[in-house]
């Protein structure tokens, strides 16, 4: 069975969310906000998900199916393709999408390498190609010395094998990070898909992880309360091999006592946003240097009423998903410390697990936002983007995105005639 379009959620005034103002510490949530679509069919609550910029959406279940949904805006309320073209024993905690790769982490301790050979959005293009740690690694390794660890007492393992469920996956440069409930980070080179480095990271399960491509620093959160920063170096023997090494070079207490759920990074990679359990997104910022060895906390935002669980960035904004069955969509302001919230999300009935976002390029003041649920639905959201002064009455201005018309945008004009088609019909029935 594939993904359904919830017709009546997405054609009636019953699906949209009125803009309503609410009071938080550190905004006013009040920008006009719709929900364009909900999609069912997962067996299972959804827990990961992975945006392409062609419009394909990847989700992924705590009973083990993963779900590829093409999204063609000019038809999305009539014939959205969305089909099962995997299914693993245990949940998908992760994915991350590689060009015509996908990589997904599963709780039976595998990361799964799918390959799309045909038309992305079709299930029947996806084939399983690989999985980590591949069997050439595991006999490499098992005849090597010194290669078995003490996992746990009277326990060992491969070094190379994590031993509890692998929670969250990131994207480096070259590499892919996995962090597990055992406590460690796994460093796999996609080139060869060799697992080249083993880190014990922390003293609890890692739940979040963050990678800047650009400075080589990797950011691990944890069920410990602490965000750590890891710096990337290479070391040559024998002027050959570069073997890569992760060194920590700072700890960050983001919440006492309470756990880090979520990560995310600015585009620029000089911020980190960590969600916590505390209700709370912890904002640190690099100093000017840029060496990720002094990181200091600007910035607490509070609005949501329980635990923080899912993080997204999309240039200046912010994308929060929590317990307490909300997304928030935050904008960061040009001092760079403060943060206003635009929008309050309401829809969902269970916890919001996972998040993705992208700009809405069709008309320039929007943003794009899909949330995976508990209640094994995934939403599809617009947003606005305009400030609003209601009370004064003066005239909307676009905020600065660092885009400012259509031919600056990445995604195909499909996407975005497509896209002003159907919120131009959505706002015409509102009114």
């Amino acid at each position: 069975m594939g993904f359904n379009v919830d017709v009546e959620a997405s054609s009636s005034l019953s699906g949209y969310q009125s803009s309503g103002t609410e009071s938080l510490q550190g905004g006013v949530g009040s920008q006009p906000h719709r929900c364009l679509a909900v999609l069912s069919g997962h067996e299972g609550h959804v827990v990961s998900l992975a945006l392409v910029s062609d419009q394909t959406l990847y989700s992924g279940s705590d009973r083990g199916d993963i779900r590829v949904s093409r999204w063609p805006p000019t038809q999305i309320m009539q014939d959205c393709d969305g089909s099962q073209f995997g299914r693993v024993e245990g949940s998908v905690k992760a994915m991350v999408v590689v060009g015509h790769k996908i990589f997904t982490a599963h709780q039976d301790q595998k990361i799964r390498m799918w390959k799309c050979s045909s038309k992305r959005g079709a299930a029947t293009g996806h084939k399983l190609v690989a999985t980590l740690p591949t069997v050439k690694d595991h006999v490499m390794t098992y005849i090597m010395p010194k290669s078995h660890v003490q996992v746990r007492r009277h326990k060992t393992a491969l070094w190379i094998d994590h031993h509890d469920t692998i929670s969250v996956l990131a994207l480096g440069k070259g590499v892919l990070y996995s962090g597990s409930w055992d406590k460690t980070i796994k460093v796999w080179r996609l080139a060869d898909l060799k697992c080249v480095e083993s880190i014990s990271a922390h003293i609890d399960a890692i739940n979040a992880l963050a990678a800047d491509q650009a400075r080589g620093f990797l950011y691990s959160g944890s069920a410990d309360g602490t965000v750590k920063v890891w710096e990337r170096s290479k070391t040559h023997l024998m002027g050959k091999t570069h073997l890569i090494r992760h060194a920590a070079v700072a700890i960050l207490e983001a919440s006492k006592h309470q756990s880090v759920n979520a990560l995310a990074l600015t585009p620029q990679g000089t911020t980190c946003y960590a969600g916590s359990s505390d209700k709370c997104i912890a904002v640190w910022e690099m100093d000017d240097e840029g060496t990720g060895k002094h990181m200091k906390n600007v910035a607490m935002l509070r609005g949501h009423r329980l635990a923080v669980l899912c993080l997204a960035t999309v240039a200046n904004l912010l994308v929060s998903g929590s317990a307490d069955k909300t997304i928030r969509v935050w904008k960061r302001n040009a001092d760079g410390l403060s943060h206003q919230c635009l929008s309050v999300l309401h829809g969902h009935t269970g916890p919001v697990k996972c998040l993705a976002a992208m700009l809405d390029s069709a008309m320039g003041t929007g943003l794009m936002v899909y949330s995976g649920s508990m209640d094994r639905s995934v939403r599809v959201w617009w947003t606005s983007l305009i400030d609003q002064d209601a009370e004064s009455g003066t005239s909307p201005s676009s905020p600065d995105l660092g885009f400012h018309t259509p031919r600056d945008s990445p995604f195909p004009p499909l996407f975005q005639a497509g896209l002003e088609s159907v919120l131009r019909n959505r706002l015409q029935q509102c009114n």
